[in-house]
This record gives structure tokens, sequence and C-alpha cells, in this order.
């Protein structure tokens, strides 16, 4: 595997450990409104987490290391695709008793 894949990997591994985390906390929680917490604190930390990424991809283009820099944005756009995805559909499990 590239070293862009393996980003991208390591990254959409980061966004699974962390939603499964959340996930936990949040299902033992018999709150009404689990969902809509679920979706805040994800939303906030996928924001950090592509923040980051954004900011880690910004620092290597100017330094002139190009293929580092593209890599660490696409992981930074994907991480947001699949992070808004999971961010909803976690959402939506609460709200129609899935789990």
């Amino acid at each position: 595997m590239d070293k862009t894949g393996k980003l991208v990997g390591i990254n959409l591994l980061l966004l699974l450990i962390y939603g499964a985390i959340t996930m936990g906390i949040f299902i033992a929680n018999s709150d009404p409104y689990a969902g809509i917490g679920f979706g805040m604190f994800m939303m906030i930390a996928i924001g950090i987490h592509a923040l980051v990424l954004l900011i880690i991809g910004i620092v290597l283009l100017t330094q002139k290391k190009k293929d580092r820099g593209r890599a660490f944005l696409l992981s930074m756009f994907i991480v947001l695709l699949v992070g808004f995805s999971a961010c909803f559909g976690g959402m939506s499990a609460f709200d129609s008793k899935l789990i």
C-alpha cells in the first residue's frame, strides 16, 4: 500500500475508534436526547480531526513536500465525508431505536 493509502487508512481507523467510543458512551445513557448528544460530540471531534489534518497539510505544502501535503488534504476530505455520514447515521440509529 502506498503512503497516501496508509495515511487515509490510519485516519479512518482513528475515526472508527473515537466513533465507537462515543457510541458506547451515549448508548449507556438512557436520555431521549442521546442521539443529539452523539451528533454534537461527533461533529466537534470530526471538526477538530479535520482541522488538524488541514493544518498539517498546509504546513507540508509550504515546506515543498507536495505529495505528503496532498495526502493529508485528501485524508481530510475523506474524514469529513465519512464522518458526516457517521454522524447522521449514528443520530438516526438513536432516534429510530435501532440500538
